[in-house]
This record gives structure tokens, sequence and C-alpha cells, in this order.
């Protein structure tokens, strides 16, 4: 019936700790029933170990699926597991993921000549061959669940998006296809390695077509929430739906967005239709860190000026006298920052 599963994730020490400490590492399972409108710890005899950054789904019969994920040792996870609508038996383990392990891709599981598939695109690893260097996939693959075997899902004409993480893919039955919008293309934090483009998978031609809609593009960002909203009564024509997410503005600081934007695959027209209030909430940040750093430069000068003056004036007690500066002379540090010296 109607719910929501979350499994497993990562718990932030109090103390704002690393993110990789072993203990912080989640493999329970709970349910929330919107109708009671409470969480409830599902307990099952068989469980995949404790994981984050791992992808679920939930087929039409309730079947729920994990996949991949990073493990307390900060290793890269290929394996699958399958909960056969909701049996007592727990998750099963099946095939693996037999290509390069990664994490970071968005997956949804989708029908292919009526059968099921769990399929997901991109992804990225640091790997020991490359001298531990991100490498970023542009691979769509697909795990048929009925035959429990993966394979690559190829384009006919070549033709795929860039390498990419943390983007997004929807799932529209309506038009046999999935679309991907978005994500980060490589690991530098600068603002040029993020997307904002929007491309069409079809089943029915097995082939890539990037799009080129119109309206209110939303900026390039990744790690945004995203679905496919049918209207109120989900009967509606399929849109896609982006909220929020996350850009850099320089690679010491990010910014995050609570903007919504909506793209009707009909019109093929994006749609804001909630403006990002972010950047009101940073104002008063930003005119907080420009008045630090004013204060802290003003303050480095001083000291500096300090430690000349000083400087000076052992040389002066050393020297029974002070050196006369000639008109337009100036006092600049040595390299080094040991004394000064005046040049003309």
């Amino acid at each position: 019936g109607d719910g929501l599963l979350v499994f497993g994730g990562y718990k932030y020490p109090r103390d704002g700790g690393s993110h990789t400490t072993a203990e912080g590492f989640l493999g329970d399972l709970w349910r929330f029933a919107p109708n009671g409108s409470a969480w409830e710890q599902v307990v099952l005899p068989s469980l995949p170990s404790a994981r984050r950054s791992h992808l679920m789904a939930a087929t039409e019969s309730n079947d729920s699926l994990i996949f991949g994920g990073k493990t307390s040792d900060q290793l890269c996870n290929s394996d699958l597991f399958i909960w056969y609508n909701g049996s007592n038996e727990g998750y099963e383990q099946k095939a693996s993921f037999p290509g390069p392990c990664r994490w970071g891709q968005e997956g949804k599981l989708v029908k292919i000549a009526d059968e099921d598939y769990f399929v997901f695109f991109g992804g990225r690893n640091r790997l020991p061959e490359t001298g531990h260097h991100y490498v970023y996939y542009d691979e769509l693959w697909g795990y048929n669940m009925n035959e429990d075997e993966w394979a690559v899902i190829e384009s006919v004409d070549g033709v795929i998006p860039n390498a990419r993480d943390h983007s997004s893919m929807f799932w529209v039955e309506e038009e046999n296809s999935i679309y991907v919008f978005g994500g980060k293309q490589e690991k530098e934090r600068e603002s040029a390695v993020l997307l904002n483009d929007l491309w069409r998978f079809s089943f029915d031609q097995y082939a890539w077509e990037q799009l080129a809609p119109g309206g209110d593009v939303p900026s390039p960002r990744y790690l945004f929430s995203y679905d496919v909203w049918r209207g109120a009564d989900g009967r509606a024509d399929p849109q896609l739906l982006v909220f929020g997410g996350a850009a850099y503005v320089s690679a010491a600081m990010s910014v995050k967005y609570n903007d919504a934007y909506l793209y009707s695959i009909k019109d093929n027209l994006w749609t804001r239709i909630s403006n990002n209030t972010c950047d009101d909430m940073l104002e008063p940040l930003n005119a907080a860190l420009g008045t630090f750093f004013k204060l802290f430069f003003l303050g480095a000068a001083l000291v500096v000026l300090a430690v000349g003056l000083l400087a000076v004036l052992v040389r002066c007690g050393r020297q029974c006298c002070c050196p006369v500066l000639k008109e337009g002379a100036r006092v600049q540090p040595q390299q080094g920052g040991a004394g000064y010296q005046a040049i003309g």
C-alpha cells in the first residue's frame, strides 16, 4: 500500500565530526504510513549492511530494491538486494553490478518490453589505478529483475549525455522514456562543473536526445530533489518537478537553493513556480563575512605595522639614532618580513 521506506544513511556526530566514522553509518529500516502519520521500525531477519549514498526503489507490486552505496570503511558497494512484497524473509541478495563500482548515480524502476528493470545513469568513483582521482561515468545500465541479469543499455546512434553524478532520473511511463537533468561532471568546486541540460532516452528508439527547452530554465545545480508531477489528482499530463539543490560560488563556498521548477513535456517549457529565497538568507551572512574579512585584514595590517615600528625602534635603540627617510621614500619589508629598509 501507500507508504515510505527509509533504509540506512549516516548520522553525523553532535560535535560535527567526520562523515567517515564507522559508528555513524546506519543499517536500520523504517516505514512511514501517511494514513497513520507515524514512523515504524521494520525488523527483518535479513538486511543489507549499513551504508549511505545508496539507491532505493519500489515496484508496483511493492517489491523493495536497495542498490550500491558506500560502507563504513569508505568502500564502494556493487551489491543489490530485493525484498519481495513485504515477505517475512527480508531482503535477498541478487546479482551484483558487474561494472566498475560507483556511487552518486541516479536510477529508477521502469518497464522495458513489459518486464521490470532497474536502470541507472552516471555516478563516480575514486580508483587506485587513476591515482585516486575521481572517474565520472556516462553509462546507462539496466538490471532485469525477472532474469537477475545486468547489461549496458546502448544508444543506437552513440549519442550520450556527459558523465555526471548527483543528477536526476525521471521515468515517464506515458512516453516510455527516462529524462536526466543537471548534476555535476567534475570534482572541482566551481560553477563550471555544474549542469542544467535536459536529456531524454526513449526505450522505443533506444536513443538519447538532448532537448532545448524554452522558458525559465533552472540554473546549473546538483543534489536537488525531483519527481514526476501529474497534478493534484494524478491525472494531468506528466511534468518534471525540480526543487532546490546546491551550487558553487567559489572553491570555498557553496550555496543552497529552495526554488522549484516544472518542465512541461508537452510544451517543452520550463516554468519557475517558486522563487529562491536562500539569497535573502545569505545577505546578512555575506555582510557579516565582509565585515569580518575587513576587520581581519585591518587587524593584520596593524600587526604588520606594529612589527615594523618595533623593528625600527630596536634598530634605533642599537644605533642611538633613526634613519631619515628621503621625501618620496617608503618603508617596505624585506623578503621574509624580518626587517625594514628605506628605499628611494
